[in-house]
């Protein structure tokens, strides 16, 4: 009997394993995505920025 139980549930938590690494694989990739673009403005401000800051020194 618990051998059946198993058998019948390993289908379902594998599934739902399976749905969780998506799901946290698709946060992952928004993190780095945001903090990608974070150092991509960064970047952008401080070259626009050194000529004026050259200005001054």
């Amino acid at each position: 009997m618990s051998t059946a139980l198993l058998t019948a549930l390993s289908p379902s938590a594998l599934e739902v394993s399976l749905q969780v690494a998506e799901d946290i694989e698709l946060e992952r990739r928004q993190f780095h995505e945001g903090w990608k673009q974070k150092l991509e403005r960064a970047e952008y401000e401080a070259m626009r920025d050194y000529p004026e800051f050259c200005a001054v020194w």
